[in-house]
C-alpha cells in the first residue's frame, strides 16, 4: 500500500491484492483463455492395478517379496509414459460441488452480449492421488476411449484434463480477423473455489467473478470483462494540462501473473517425484547387491529395473518441464519488465510535460512583460518632458491671462 491505499488494485484501493490470512469465501469466477493455455504433458505410470494398485514408490525391503514370480510381478513392462492434455487453471484446491464449464466459439450481438456458444462440462472430479475402482488415476482415465469426449477436473492441482476429441476441438479454435470486436478463439472456464490460503491473489482484481453466489450477500465484480476481447482494465488517470491526461497506476494483471507460482508448483512436484524415485533406485540397488546369489536375486532385479526405468522416464519428463518453464518464466519476466518500462515512460512523459509547461509559462510571462510592463528610466524622462511642457504651457497661459482689451486699444 501507499498513502493509505492499496496499489495494483485498480479502482478498488480499499481492497488488498492478496488474502491476508486463510479465508473461507465462495467465489464463482470465469477465466478467459485461448488454446495457447492447453499444455501437452507426460505422466509416468508407477502403479500396477493387477497387484492391488501397488505403487512402485511403496515397495521396500519388508514387502518386496509380495511382488515376485508366482505371487504376481512388478516388472519393467509395468512402467510407461502416458501423454495427456490439460488446461491448468490459475487456482488449485477447487470446489467439486459444481463442475467447471468450458465455453468456446462465442457469438456476440451488437451490444457485445453473448447470444451463442458451445461448451463442455467436466464429467468427473478427482484428486491427483485418487484411483478409480479399476486402479486408474485421472491421468490414465483421460487416455481411455470412454473419456474421448469428456473433461476431468483434478481438484487439488487445479487441472482440467481434456479427452482426445475435446482437445482437438479446443485446439482448433481460431480468431476471425474479419470480426475485430469478437475473439472467436476465446475459451472461457467458469468454476467455484472456497478455500483460500494466505497470500493467494484475490480474484476480483483479475476476473469476472461473484462472491457468495446465490445468496443475499452476493457481490458481482468485473462483469464488463466478459464484454471485451481484451478485458476492461481499471486505469486511473490525472489531468496534467489542458486536454492532457496521464495514467498513474499499474494493474495487477500487468505485474503479477498466477502462472508464475503454478509453474513453480509443477516443477517442484516433478522434482520431488524424481528425487523420490532416485532414492528408490538406490535402495533397490543396495537390496539387489545384498541378495546376489540368493533365490531372491531375480525378483529384486525385476524391481530394480522397473525403478530404474521409472527414474529415467521421470528425469526426461522433468527436463522437458524445465525447458518449457524457462521459456515461460522469461515471458513472465518480459511482462514485468514491460510494466516497469511503462511506469518509467509515464514518469518521463510527466517530466516532459512539466518542462514544456514551465517553458510556456516563461514565454507567456515574457509576452505579458513586453505588453504591460514599463521601463522606469524611459518613463521618468517622458514624465520630466511632459512636466516641462506642462509648466511652459501654464506660464504662457498666465501671461496671456494678465493682458486685457485696454492693453491693445
Amino acid at each position: 500500500d501507499y498513502a493509505g491505499r492499496y496499489i495494483f488494485t485498480g479502482y478498488r484501493t480499499d481492497i488488498p491484492l492478496s488474502f491476508g490470512k486463510d479465508t473461507q469465501l465462495k467465489y464463482t469466477l470465469t477465466e478467459q483463455k485461448t488454446s495457447a493455455a492447453i499444455d501437452d504433458m507426460q505422466f509416468v505410470k508407477t502403479v500396477d492395478p493387477s497387484l492391488g494398485n501397488v505403487d512402485l514408490y511403496d515397495i521396500n525391503e519388508t514387502n518386496y517379496t509380495n511382488y515376485k514370480s508366482g505371487a504376481g510381478e512388478f516388472t519393467e513392462q509395468d512402467i510407461e509414459t502416458m501423454e495427456y492434455h490439460r488446461i491448468r487453471l490459475d487456482y488449485k484446491d477447487l470446489d467439486g460441488d459444481v463442475m467447471p464449464k468450458i465455453e468456446y466459439n462465442l457469438v456476440k450481438d451488437a451490444n457485445d452480449d453473448i447470444v451463442g456458444s458451445a461448451s463442455f462440462t467436466a464429467s468427473l472430479a478427482m484428486n491427483s492421488y485418487d484411483l478409480d475402482a479399476s486402479g486408474l488415476s485421472a491421468y490414465e482415465l483421460i487416455n481411455t476411449t470412454a473419456f474421448d469426449n469428456q473433461v476431468i477436473l483434478v481438484r487439488d492441482t487445479g487441472e482440467l484434463l481434456l479427452g482426445k476429441n475435446v482437445y482437438a476441438t479446443l485446439q482448433g479454435t481460431k480468431d476471425n480477423a474479419g470480426t475485430p470486436d469478437v475473439n472467436e478463439a476465446e475459451i472461457r472456464i467458469t468454476y467455484n473455489k472456497t478455500n483460500w490460503l494466505k497470500s493467494d491473489l484475490r480474484p476480483e482484481h483479475y476476473y469476472a467473478c461473484t462472491t457468495n453466489p446465490g445468496t443475499a450477500d452476493e457481490i458481482e465484480y468485473n462483469k464488463d470483462y466478459l464484454n471485451s476481447i481484451t478485458g476492461s482494465t481499471q486505469v486511473i488517470e490525472y489531468d496534467v494540462g489542458y486536454n492532457q491526461t496521464i495514467r498513474v497506476n499499474s494493474t495487477a494483471d500487468e505485474c503479477f501473473n498466477h502462472g508464475i507460482g503454478r509453474e513453480v508448483e509443477d516443477l517442484i512436484g516433478a522434482l520431488e517425484n524424481t528425487i523420490k524415485m532416485e532414492e528408490k533406485v538406490s535402495k533397490l540397488k543396495a537390496m539387489y547387491d545384498e541378495k546376489k546369489g540368493t533365490a531372491e536375486e531375480d525378483d529384486l532385479k525385476e524391481l530394480y529395473d522397473a525403478a530404474n526405468k521409472a527414474y529415467s522416464l521421470l528425469k526426461d519428463s522433468t527436463q522437458k518441464l524445465f525447458e518449457r518453464g524457462i521459456t515461460r518464466m522469461q515471458g513472465y519476466l518480459d511482462d514485468t519488465n514491460l510494466a516497469v518500462t511503462n511506469n518509467g515512460t509515464r514518469s518521463k512523459k510527466l517530466a516532459l510535460i512539466e518542462t514544456r509547461m514551465q517553458s510556456q509559462k516563461t514565454t507567456f510571462e515574457t509576452l505579458k512583460s513586453e505588453n504591460e510592463d514599463i521601463d522606469i528610466a524611459d518613463v521618468t524622462i517622458e514624465l520630466s518632458s511632459a512636466q516641462v511642457v506642462y509648466q511652459a504651457s501654464l506660464m504662457a497661459s498666465a501671461k496671456v491671462m494678465k493682458s486685457t482689451l485696454l492693453d491693445f486699444i
